[in-house]
């Protein structure tokens, strides 16, 4: 049963916290004979145990005030416009009462409080401001809505932070900063939007459905090093010089990959996917988006580990062609070879990495008995079509890059393309949650990514050619 209590002065509420034991304080900063900081603090010096303490308030806290707040007691400032809701939701909470036991009316108050988008659920957004108090009141709010907010105070720091973390799904920006402010970024993003069409329309390359972090960072990247000021002026140059294109096209290709990488999801592969392939009388894996190929000659190594190499075909593929040929060539840095054995024997190696290779001077070749059933190809995600009956696909940290729309039109692919109780695999930090495909598979782990697909796939939305 909880009690209320009810005192107007800091005499009146010191003389209740001496003789009765409550389970939260919720607490005006504007008294009548002092202030609540001070309250606080005379309480602490006649060494009151203090609950948790709720500040009610208007106005808005200077930084001293609030860390003074959070070393006297557990508080929690409440000052938005929803300062009633989010009291009576503290004030529950702390009290342990539940919402079976709350009138009604106040009951669905917390409840629609607490009420978050799925869609919106973990996604990270990058507030930009050079007020931080207007950073920190919006990062705040994002948070309590389930989003995951990021901060910066100018337009430097948002693009080095956009740098670190690729995955970040919004911008929020003030458009009045000193130094790079929102206008100039706005209008940098027309000039990339209109980048991104010209080479659609001039070369047929397809980039404004990847994620606009990525496509933005990697643009200004190009840019540093292109000798042009403007992302316009690098437009006009990419139309009519070619060679220029193919190295902003090489650049936009993501490229991030090693042998074994997350050496942890080949042991998986090994354990739980591997036994399924051998009821198959053949194999066929599809590696989308293999850059450089390390990964798909890692997949090799284990199909020739496991005994099902002689009756597998890995078709790996990328929209890259010198990625391709260097997947082709497969003769990688040394450097390279020496964290790939570390990997391979963290993944569940069964001989000695050395046999995969030959080095010579600063560089490794990988053994050509790898390459007898691993085809490199071309392949565009963005508007290529299906592979047909692949009993695993094979796509990790490409979809991380993709928009929505852009990364259900991937899965649909992989899903066509698969057999009925075919795996797919996809990065660690990619998922099928939310996706129009996530109901025609089961989870076979949920760290690794792995799933298998347990319904027939009938999406006619996206129309393409299937490729043997």
């Amino acid at each position: 049963m909880s009690r209320w209590t009810r005192r107007a002065g800091d005499a009146q509420a010191l003389a209740a916290l001496r003789h009765t034991r409550y389970g939260c304080l919720v607490l005006d900063l504007h008294l009548p004979d002092m202030d609540g900081g001070a309250l606080l603090k005379r309480a602490e010096d006649q060494g009151l145990v203090l609950p948790p303490v709720i500040v009610h308030t208007a106005r808005d806290l200077t930084e001293q005030e609030e860390r003074d707040l959070r070393e006297r007691a557990e508080s929690i400032v409440i000052k938005d416009v929803r300062s009633q809701e989010r009291l009576l939701d503290e004030v529950s909470l702390f009290l342990h009462r539940t919402l079976k036991n709350m009138p009604e009316g106040k009951a669905r108050m917390i409840r629609d409080l607490h009420e978050t988008d799925s869609l919106l659920k973990d996604k990270q957004v990058l507030v930009v401001d050079d007020d931080m108090r207007a950073t920190f009141a919006i990062s705040r709010l994002l948070a309590q809505r389930g989003l995951q907010p990021l901060k910066a105070e100018s337009g430097e720091r948002a693009l080095r932070l956009l740098d670190q973390e690729p995955a970040v799904d919004l911008v929020l920006m003030d458009i009045m900063m000193p130094g790079m402010d929102g206008y100039e970024t706005i209008i940098e993003e027309i000039e990339i939007d209109l980048l991104l069409e010209a080479l659609h329309r001039a070369y047929g390359y397809d980039f404004r459905s990847y994620a606009r972090a990525s496509v933005e960072r990697r643009t200004r990247q190009f840019l540093a090093t292109s000798g042009c000021t403007t992302v316009s002026e690098l437009m006009g140059r990419v139309l009519r010089d070619k060679v220029l294109f193919a190295r902003l096209v090489q650049h936009f290709s993501i490229s991030v990959t090693e042998m074994f990488r997350d050496p942890f999801v080949y042991q998986m592969i090994r354990s739980e996917v591997v036994p399924m392939l051998r009821t198959w009388p053949y194999v066929k894996i599809w590696h989308a988006g293999c850059a450089t190929g390390e990964e798909a000659y890692s997949l090799a190594i284990v199909l020739k580990e496991e005994g099902l190499y002689d009756r597998a075909t890995i078709f790996a593929t990328d929209f890259n062609d010198a990625a391709l040929e260097k997947a082709k060539a497969g003769i990688y840095a040394i450097d390279k070879v020496q964290e790939a054995t570390r990997n391979y024997h963290k993944a569940g190696g069964r001989a000695s990495f050395a046999e995969y290779y030959h080095a010579r001077y600063d560089a490794a070749a990988l053994d050509n008995a790898l390459k007898t059933h691993l085809t490199f190809a071309n392949h565009n995600l963005v508007c290529d079509g299906v592979f047909g009956e692949m009993h695993l696909v094979f796509c990790r940290n490409v979809l991380i890059y993709f928009d929505r729309d852009l990364k259900n039109r991937a899965l649909w692919l992989f899903t066509e393309s698969l057999v009925h109780g075919g795996f797919l695999c996809l990065g660690t930090r990619e998922d099928l949650r939310f996706s129009e495909v996530e109901e025609k598979y089961e989870i076979v782990n949920r760290e690794t990514k792995i799933y298998k697909k347990t319904a027939i796939a009938a999406h006619h939305a996206q129309a393409g050619h299937a490729l043997e």
